[in-house]
C-alpha cells in the first residue's frame, strides 16, 4: 500500500516537470488535484493500459511494438479528459509529455529503489 502512495507522488511529480518542460501540457491546480491526476495516471496504467495492449497485441506486433506509444498517448490524453486542470494540446506534446513522464518515473523509482 506505501508503494502505490510513493507511486502517486511520482506520478505527480512527473506531470509537474512536464507540464514546466513540454510545450502544450499545462497544469493549473493545487497540490490535491496534481496527487489526484497522479493517482489517475496510476490507476490507468495499472487498469486501462494492460487491457488495451491485450486488445492491441495484433498491432503491436506488426508495428513491432510501435504502437505501444500509441497506447501511452491515449492513456495520457484520457488523464488528461478526466482531470480538467491537466490541460494537453496536440498529439504531440502527449507524446513528449508521455516521454517526460516515463523518464521521470525511471529515474525517481530507481533513486528511491537504491536507498
Amino acid at each position: 500500500m506505501f508503494r502505490f502512495f510513493v507511486q502517486i507522488v511520482i506520478n505527480a511529480i512527473a506531470i509537474l516537470i512536464a507540464a514546466y518542460l513540454v510545450p502544450g501540457i499545462d497544469f493549473n491546480g493545487d497540490i490535491w488535484k496534481l496527487l489526484l491526476a497522479g493517482a489517475v495516471l496510476g490507476l490507468a496504467n495499472g487498469w486501462v493500459k494492460p487491457l488495451l495492449n491485450i486488445i492491441s497485441l495484433p498491432l503491436v506486433l506488426v508495428t513491432f511494438g510501435l504502437f505501444t506509444l500509441v497506447i501511452n498517448v491515449a492513456i495520457l490524453s484520457f488523464v488528461a479528459y478526466l482531470v480538467p486542470e491537466l490541460s494537453i494540446q496536440g498529439w504531440m506534446s502527449a507524446l513528449w509529455g508521455f516521454l517526460v513522464i516515463s523518464l521521470t518515473n525511471y529515474v525517481l523509482g530507481f533513486l528511491l529503489e537504491k536507498e
